[in-house]
């Protein structure tokens, strides 16, 4: 069994309970039907999806993956979200002192079509494929990547 890591470790080990959002599903099966997503059981994470309602939305891994749950091919989560998702402990997507949330980075091109919303900061920045791994199924920029986005948006002030 191994113990449990200091709070100064600079690695983060995945959390539990991490929810990947689903659409409707009208036999209830693989998601809610109309109905109960319309209830108070579940929470809508984007258009047309969906987790339930006890899912933590503050888990900042939570955040990253309903955002990425957005992006066309050739887009992926970077910044400070996939320095996060490579196990990058202080990269929590909190400023002000814990109070405030960060933006998830959503590396999408030019030319995609995402629509801005509250929760996503994007980046119109073009990523080759080298430039993209997949993470825990969350597609992420390498880290050296990741790392100089994170730098190149950080607020100075």
């Amino acid at each position: 069994m191994t113990s449990p890591r200091h709070h100064w470790d600079p690695v983060c080990d995945p959390p539990d309970g991490v929810v990947r959002p689903v659409p409707v599903d009208p036999t209830g099966r693989a998601g809610p039907t109309r109905g109960q997503a319309r209830g108070r059981g579940w929470r809508t994470t984007s258009r047309g999806l969906f987790v339930p309602a006890w899912v933590d939305a503050d888990l900042p891994e939570q955040r990253i993956v309903e955002q990425a749950m957005r992006l066309t091919s050739g887009g992926a989560v970077t910044g400070w979200a996939a320095c996060r998702m490579h196990g990058a402990a202080f990269f929590d997507g909190l400023r002000d002192g814990g109070r405030t949330q960060v933006p998830v980075p959503l590396g999408c091109g030019p030319l995609h079509q995402i629509r801005r919303v509250p929760g996503d900061d994007l980046v119109r920045d073009i990523l080759t494929p080298e430039e993209i791994v997949v993470v825990r199924g969350v597609p992420c920029t390498t880290a050296p990547r990741a790392t100089f986005d994170a730098m190149r948006y950080a607020r100075t002030t």
